[in-house]
């Protein structure tokens, strides 16, 4: 059977209705998904069945790659089990030689982000093709969760590439915040410790902090705590220190009082240091309270 459907990736954002018609297709379900050399992506009723050349197809939608891209992802979401929305997509992948088809098709990946996608976007951050390799680092850094982490702090580590330095700091620091509830203190405090050893500039060590500001554990303060003795981000550590303290005060008095201590002799903003004298008072009166 014909493909049902077929997103044409003609990078024109000036044809009318554009977006409804992919916002249409986007409410169907469809099982196969194909992509072919020209760019074009189509939504096939048989996954089974070679996709139909565009001008062969039931409807023609022509668009920009993004809409497209977007319009895929939504199909393939609705299609069998989770584990498999992405097999008609790797599958493309495994075939496609023209690098921005292949960059499409990671980044529709990146929208699926099952392991799958994972394992394949990964892959292609070792690609010969610098486009398909700067694609892939974006992707993973636009990662809805926290899934790619380590990769992102490997790239981190390892690459020479500043700004893919400071992507892949980014993506880790946004997938580790929004996947907090699912990911564990612990882990996210044992990987932000990773992180402090690479830390360069100022503006990325501020980046961390600000992230160690939302994690209320014993850790995430230790880090923060030290940060109070760089005087590049000790205006930035203080703020965090406190409201790490503030977060942890009833289960780790004594720590949160020396580092609201800390913080009163290592600042003069009075603002903070209301903050840290309100820390102790709390922890005075849950010990008043307990005794």
């Amino acid at each position: 059977m014909g493909a049902e459907c077929v997103l044409e990736c003609a990078d024109d954002d000036d044809l009318d209705g554009v977006q409804a018609h992919f916002e249409r297709l986007s409410d169907i379900t469809f099982p196969g998904l194909s992509v072919d050399a020209s760019g074009v992506f189509a939504v096939d009723r048989d996954s089974g069945d070679a996709a139909a050349p565009v001008g062969q197809a039931d409807v023609v939608f022509s668009g920009s790659r993004t809409d497209a891209e977007r319009a895929v992802v939504a199909v393939a979401r609705k299609t069998a089990e989770p584990g498999r929305q992405a097999d008609a997509i790797l599958a493309a992948l495994n075939g496609e030689r023209q690098v921005e088809a292949r960059c499409s098709l990671l980044r529709v990946l990146g929208g699926l982000a099952n392991e799958k996608s994972l394992e394949a976007v990964c892959n292609a951050l070792k690609d010969r093709d610098a486009q398909v390799r700067d694609t892939a680092v974006r992707t993973l850094s636009d990662w809805p969760n926290a899934q790619a982490a380590e990769t992102l702090l490997e790239i981190y580590r390892e690459t020479q590439d500043q700004t893919h330095r400071l992507l892949s700091l980014r993506g880790l620091v946004r997938v580790l915040s929004v996947s907090a509830n699912e990911y564990p203190a612990d882990k996210a405090v044992e990987i932000y410790r990773r992180v402090m050893k690479l830390l360069g500039s100022p503006a990325e060590k501020k980046l961390v902090l600000s992230a160690l500001s939302n994690i209320a554990h014993p850790g995430a303060l230790e880090m923060a705590c030290a940060s109070l003795d760089d005087e590049a981000v000790k205006a930035e550590a203080a703020p965090a220190v406190v409201k790490i303290a503030r977060a942890i005060a009833g289960s780790y008095r004594s720590e949160a009082r020396a580092a609201a201590e800390k913080v009163l002799s290592a600042t003069t903003n009075q603002v903070v240091r209301q903050q840290a004298e309100d820390v102790i008072a709390l922890i005075e009166s849950i010990d008043c309270t307990s005794r």
